[in-house]
């Protein structure tokens, strides 16, 4: 089983999204999918149409039950936690490397993909060697961006002053662009920016642009491809996604 992680490097830059749209588009018979939230939060839920009622999930749930949506991908929500139960995930608000390594280990393995909702791990806060630890316990590691003001700060304070040169160090990490809007100045500013600083070994050849019909999907539990096939964002899933398999290979 192929694993990738999808953190965000900012608060709301969309790690959530790309999980579930992602394993959305990866998800077919010759290549089932699990999605996983890691996040106590139990929001992936939102965009595969389970209940908020339902309990079950990882911190409580010894065999591991997925929940199945009908395009074919299957969904294990980090769970809540039942009276006097308790549980390393509990304790913490986002999966460091070694519980990510203990929760792989116990995943049923009859799966090409999984996709992890990682949450969001500010680099302004935590320490590099963060994005490293999790690193080692995936095939690949996905860090999504948002191109707002923010932005640069947090990775100017978490990746070094020389934004080209420190991650030069990781073999398995991609920084994915989201809610890119060219049409906004501000935004198209931003994006060039932090194209220009960063090392472009790094950056994804492929970014998911700003589109209304992600969240009217996410209202409609659903991923935006079921939702507006046509829409811009659900041609950036499957690109994405298509690069994903080349480069899992």
């Amino acid at each position: 089983m192929l694993s990738i992680g999808i953190v965000s490097l900012t608060p709301g830059a969309g790690a959530k999204t790309l999980c579930a749209n992602l394993a959305n588009e990866l998800a077919t018979a010759a290549s089932p999918t699990l999605a996983v939230d890691l996040t106590p939060e139990n929001m992936l839920r939102l965009h595969f149409g389970m209940p908020l009622e339902d309990r079950r999930g990882l911190i409580n749930q010894d065999p591991l039950e997925v929940f199945e949506y009908p395009s074919g991908v299957h969904y294990l929500p980090y769970g809540e936690s039942l009276q006097g139960a308790s549980s390393q995930l509990d304790r913490d608000q986002s999966a460091n490397g070694s519980q990510l390594t203990q929760v792989l280990e116990r995943l049923p393995d009859d799966y090409t993909y999984c996709c992890i909702n990682l949450g969001t791990i500010s680099l302004g806060t935590r320490d590099l060697n963060d994005l490293h630890e999790l690193q080692n316990s995936l095939d690949i590691l996905l860090c999504v961006l948002e191109p707002a003001p923010l932005t640069y700060a947090y990775l100017y304070r978490g990746l070094s002053r020389d934004l080209r040169s420190t991650p030069q160090s990781f073999s398995s990490v991609y920084f994915v662009f989201n809610k890119v809007a060219p049409n906004l100045t501000l935004n198209k500013d931003i994006l060039n920016l932090l194209k220009a600083e960063l090392n472009p070994r790094i950056l994804a050849p492929m970014m998911v642009h700003h589109d209304q019909h992600v969240p009217e999907a996410l209202a409609t539990q659903q991923p935006v491809v079921d939702y507006a096939i046509a829409s811009r964002a659900a041609g950036d899933f499957e690109a994405l996604a298509l690069w994903l398999k080349t480069v899992l290979k």
